[in-house]
């Protein structure tokens, strides 16, 4: 409770105060929480740890930019599978690795452009009770499209 009011903060409302840049760190946050889009141009490589925030049942984010590759990624949540497909845009090509947070630790079914992975296909870490699955590499060419689907998520 304030019992004063100082519309700059200067006096105790903090809260009041101009802060422009907590904008774009709250926007940052929300960006890396859906696409968690981590770039690294001089690899060619990039990975992507999609989240939908509940109740959300599809995002779409674009561009995202590694180097001079620009993709698309869209998110949806189809009969309780997540499904990210990463769309190539232009550019040079890319090598991309899915991450999913599954929400049991136990390791759930996944595909890669429609091909089913077995448990050796993929690497499987536990983390506060939910299983971290990383799919293998998929090349995204020139045109193409890589989609990742974790099963029952």
């Amino acid at each position: 409770m304030q019992f004063v009011y100082d519309a700059l903060g200067g006096i105790g409302d903090v809260t009041a105060r101009f802060r422009p840049w907590e904008g774009g760190i709250v926007l940052d946050a929300a960006f890396f929480y859906w696409t968690g889009f981590e770039p690294d141009a001089p690899a060619g490589r990039a990975r992507v740890r999609p989240h939908l925030p509940n109740g959300w049942f599809e995002v779409m984010v674009a561009p995202l930019v590694t180097g001079e590759t620009r993709c698309s990624l869209r998110v949806r949540l189809v009969d309780g599978d997540l499904v990210a497909e990463l769309a190539h845009r232009s550019g040079p090509d890319l090598t991309l690795t899915f991450v999913f947070d599954a929400p049991t630790p136990q390791v759930p079914a996944a595909t890669l452009n429609g091909a089913v992975l077995s448990a050796q296909d993929l690497t499987v870490e536990t983390r506060f009770g939910h299983a971290v699955v990383t799919l293998p590499d998929c090349l995204l060419r020139a045109g193409g499209t890589c989609i990742g689907v974790l099963r029952g998520s």
